[in-house]
């Protein structure tokens, strides 16, 4: 049976064939000599468009977060959640004594609504030291929208607190605080795993201030120099030199998404949000019981409300599912499987 990923939020069929032909051809060398990070760190900060000395390069983007969680551990921060979020940051802040205050999304007429004032006001009344943003959330895909992320940014500048900015999906759409680096506390974390297809090379990237990435590459490499493998260094400049032919891999994503979400909007009670990412959340009261028939016909899909430790969260995220955005050949096939379990009239994709 054929396996269609859905459920990790993998765009498994991004990599054009000429960029896979390149990664197949690594040279020895990956394999037989210790890894230099020069030349990687200099590639992302082009692309990024950001000085080299800003740019932390991390084993994916997970350790971006453990190691920024380490900075802040070690200031006593008090930290600021908004919830649904990325599950990593709930996991990590558990792993330490920082105290969290949370505050959470709601659910109006079938979009995320950012709870942007009680965000403000956390902030300008100092109950926190560092926000942390997704931006776009995941596993919501909404974004917050220009003004209030300007809001927030300007907010913490004017009373000196940090801003972590996760823009796993930044590529996707949602908002960037990159321009802010250079005037105020502010880290950005980012991946190669998504917009670049690969989530299996591990590679990841925080960008800073020169004296918070100095303190990262510190945390991360200052012990084990040779954290991220050769492989992946080379895997990494290879995607990296290709970014125009990856743009347009991820113009179709974003093309599909807008076909996916048409399709799935036809079916009666399937309540469809809004998406700024290579995902889709949607709602149905059989939610449990679609994800099991997908399942057993081969289709992966994550049921949202198990992205959360958080009770409230997992109130908002009940009976939801979020599906990675297929390949153009799978699609019929992902939304004839929905059409069965829920017993409905076929639905034309194309």
């Amino acid at each position: 049976m054929e396996i269609i990923p859905l459920d990790l939020n993998e765009s498994y069929w991004l990599l054009d064939d000429d960029t896979l032909a390149l990664l197949r051809n690594m040279p020895r060398s990956a394999f037989s000599t210790y890894p230099s990070y020069d030349e990687l760190t200099a590639n992302i900060a082009t692309y990024a468009g950001v000085p080299q000395e800003s740019v932390c390069l991390t084993p994916g983007s997970d350790e971006a977060i453990r190691a920024t969680v380490r900075y802040c551990a070690k200031r006593r921060y008090r930290t600021l959640l908004i919830l649904p979020t990325f599950s990593g940051y709930e996991k990590v802040l558990m792993e330490t004594p920082l105290e969290t205050v949370r505050l959470y999304y709601r659910e109006q007429d079938g979009t995320f609504v950012f709870p942007l004032e009680e965000t403000l006001q956390c902030i300008r009344n100092k109950e926190v030291d560092v926000v942390f943003l997704c931006e776009p959330n995941n596993p919501l895909g909404s974004t917050l929208g220009d003004s209030a992320f300007s809001q927030i940014l300007s907010a913490a500048r004017e009373v000196g607190v940090l801003v972590v900015s996760d823009e796993a999906y930044g590529e996707y759409g949602g908002s960037s605080a990159l321009q802010a680096v250079a005037q105020q506390p502010v880290i950005v974390l980012r991946t190669l795993s998504k917009a670049f297809g690969v989530p299996g090379i591990r590679v990841g990237y925080a960008i800073t201030s020169r004296e918070i990435a100095e303190e990262l590459r510190s945390d991360l490499f200052g012990t084990l120099p040779w954290i991220i493998p050769g492989p992946s260094v080379y895997a990494a400049n290879i995607v990296l030199s290709r970014v125009s032919e990856l743009q347009q891999r991820k113009a179709l994503i974003i093309e599909q998404r807008a076909v996916f979400a048409t399709a799935l909007a036809r079916f009666p009670h399937l309540l469809v949000y809004p998406s700024s990412c290579n995902f889709i959340l949607t709602r149905h009261s059989r939610a449990n019981e679609i994800c099991e028939s997908l399942a057993s016909a081969g289709i992966r899909v994550s049921a949202g409300e198990r992205k959360t430790w958080d009770d409230t969260a997992k109130e908002l995220l009940r009976e939801t599912l979020r599906f990675a955005i297929p390949a153009p050949e799978h699609m019929a096939a992902v939304v004839g499987a929905i059409e069965q379990v829920l017993d409905k009239e076929a639905v034309s994709v194309l």
